[in-house]
C-alpha cells in the first residue's frame, strides 16, 4: 500500500465508534465458511469470505464519510484497468471494486474483500495508464495474498477501526500518531515480506494482463519524486515495516530485466493509447479545486474546458486535437460531446466519424443518444443509449437517461430498473436495493431475472 500521510482525516476519529459497532455487528456471529448454495468457495474465484464481510462494513462506513468520483471518464478507466489486473491474477473481477476518492493525498489502499481505493491526488501524479496498472497490481496482490490476515496475533476489528480513523477523518499529525499508536501493528502496514510478495505478484499480474512491467517501477519513481508528500514526518513503527522505496525499486528493476531478457525479441507489450488517460486527466483537472491541467496538449486542455462547461473555449482545442489525431474515437467523441452541448449541427458529421473510428466506443454512442433526444427522436435516443450500455454496462448516465425515457406502460418497470442501476453505479446501494426490491414481484420474467441478479450481487458485495 501507499502510506497515508499529511493531515489525517478528523471525521473518522468521531466515526470510529460507529464503525466499530457496525463491524462488531457484522462479525459477531463469525465469518461464514460456505456459500449460500452450500458449496465451498473457490479461493481463486475471489476474496475470502471473512475479508468480504469486513470489507463490506468498511465500505458502508466509507460511503457515509467520504466523497467519491463517479464520472465515467475517471472511474471507468480505473475500474477497467483494475478488472484487467484482477482477471490476470486469476480472480473474478465481479468480486473486486475500485473507488476513486476525492482527496489530494498521493495514496491508494486495499481493504480485505477486494475493495481498492485510489485517491485523486495520486491519479494526478501518475503519468500513464501503465503507472496506474502498477498501483492496482500491487494492491490486488495484497488482497490475493491475504496479507491482511497473515499475522493471526492482530485483532482485526480493532485494526479496522484504526484504519477507519486514519482514512476517514482529518486532523493533525499528532492525532495521527495517537491513532497509529493505538494500533501499532495495524494490518494495513504490511510486513517487508508481504510488501515484497505484493511487488513480485504485481509484476506477474502486469505481464499477464498485457502491460509493460515497468509500469510499477515508473510508479515507484513517482513516489520517490514525491517523498516529502508520501512519507510522513513522524517515525511510527507502522512505517518501519515498509521497505524503502529505493530498495524496492532497485529489486523490481532487476526482476524486470531478468524477466524481459528471457522473452523472445519483439514480444514486449505495446504502450496503451494515451487518449483514455488524457480524458481522465482532463476530466479530473476540471473537478479538483485549484488543479491545473498537467501537460499542455490540446486534447487534455480541451477535455478540461469541456468538463468545466466552457464549451466555447473547448471547441477550438478539440478541433485541433482531432486534426492531430483524426482516427481517435476518444478524441472524436469529445468533440462530438462539445458540439452536442452547443447545439452545433456539425455534431452529426463528427458522431459518424467517431462511430467509424470505433463502433463500440460507449461515449460516442451515449452522445448520439443525447443528440437524438434533443432533436425529439425518443426511439432513436433510447436505441443509442441501449447500444452504449451494450458497450459499457456500467455507464451510469446511459442508465439514467434510459430511466427518464422509460416511464410509461410496459416500459415503466424497466425505467425503474435503469434507475436502480444508476443509483448503484453512483454509490447509493441502499436506495438501489429499495428500488430493486419493489420490482422483484413484477411479471416480466426477463426483468425479474435481472432484478434478482442485481439483488444477489448487492447482498454479496455490499456495493
Amino acid at each position: 500500500m501507499i502510506l497515508p500521510v499529511g493531515p489525517i482525516i478528523r471525521r473518522a476519529l468521531l466515526a470510529g465508534a460507529f464503525f466499530f459497532a457496525l463491524l462488531a455487528a457484522g462479525c459477531a456471529a463469525g465469518p461464514p465458511t460456505n456459500r449460500p448454495d452450500g458449496a465451498k468457495r473457490d479461493r481463486a474465484a475471489g476474496p475470502t469470505l471473512r475479508g468480504k464481510d469486513m470489507g463490506k462494513v468498511f465500505v458502508r462506513s466509507a460511503l457515509e464519510n467520504y466523497r467519491f468520483h463517479t464520472d465515467d471518464d475517471i472511474v471507468g478507466v480505473v475500474q477497467g484497468v483494475g478488472r484487467r489486473i484482477v482477471s490476470a491474477a486469476g480472480a473474478d473481477p465481479a468480486t473486486y471494486h475500485f473507488f476513486v476518492v476525492e482527496n489530494p493525498q498521493a495514496n491508494a489502499f486495499a481493504i480485505p474483500g477486494g475493495y481498492v481505493f485510489v485517491f485523486d491526488g495520486l491519479l494526478r501524479r501518475l503519468g500513464s495508464e501503465e503507472e496506474l496498472a502498477g498501483v492496482l497490481a500491487h494492491e490486488v496482490a495484497h488482497v490475493r495474498g491475504d496479507h491482511f490476515f497473515k499475522d493471526q496475533k492482530k485483532t482485526t476489528a480493532v485494526e479496522l477501526v484504526a484504519v477507519a480513523a486514519i482514512l476517514l477523518g482529518q486532523g493533525s499529525d499528532q492525532v495521527a500518531g495517537v491513532a497509529l499508536a493505538g494500533a501499532s501493528s495495524m494490518q494495513l502496514s504490511y510486513s517487508r515480506e508481504n510488501e515484497r510478495e505484493a511487488d513480485q505478484l504485481g509484476v506477474g499480474y502486469l505481464a499477464e494482463a498485457g502491460y509493460r512491467t515497468n509500469g510499477m517501477t515508473d510508479f515507484f519513481d513517482v513516489l520517490m519524486r514525491q517523498q516529502n508528500i508520501v512519507q510522513p514526518r513522524n517515525n511510527n513503527s507502522y512505517l518501519s515495516t515498509h521497505p524503502g522505496l529505493g530498495e524496492r525499486n532497485e529489486r523490481l528493476r532487476s526482476m524486470i530485466r531478468n524477466r524481459e531478457a528471457a522473452l523472445p525479441a519483439g514480444s514486449l507489450p505495446q504502450v496503451p493509447p494515451a487518449e483514455r488517460w488524457e480524458r481522465l486527466q482532463g476530466a479530473l483537472s476540471a473537478q479538483v479545486a485549484g488543479g491545473g491541467v498537467p501537460g499542455d496538449g490540446a486534447f487534455m486542455r480541451g477535455m478540461a474546458a469541456l468538463r468545466s462547461s466552457r464549451y466555447a473555449q473547448a471547441l477550438p482545442l478539440l478541433d485541433q486535437a482531432v486534426a492531430e489525431r483524426p482516427g481517435s474515437a476518444p478524441v472524436l467523441a469529445a468533440l462530438a460531446e462539445c458540439l452536442v452541448q452547443m447545439g452545433d449541427a456539425r455534431a452529426d458529421e463528427v458522431l459518424e466519424r467517431a462511430r467509424q473510428a470505433d463502433p463500440h466506443y460507449a461515449p460516442t454512442l451515449y452522445w448520439e443518444g443525447e443528440w437524438r433526444q434533443r432533436a425529439g427522436d425518443v426511439e432513436a435516443a433510447r436505441a443509442a443509449f441501449r447500444r452504449a450500455l451494450l458497450a459499457n454496462p456500467d455507464m451510469a448516465m446511459a442508465n439514467f437517461r434510459l430511466s427518464q425515457l422509460s416511464t410509461e406502460g410496459d416500459q415503466a418497470p424497466w425505467g425503474r430498473y435503469y434507475l436502480a442501476r444508476y443509483l448503484r453505479l453512483t454509490l447509493h446501494p441502499q436506495q438501489a436495493g429499495q428500488v430493486l426490491g419493489a420490482l422483484e414481484a413484477g411479471e416480466d420474467s426477463v426483468l425479474k431475472t435481472l432484478v434478482r441478479e442485481e439483488l444477489r450481487s448487492l447482498a454479496a458485495e455490499g456495493i
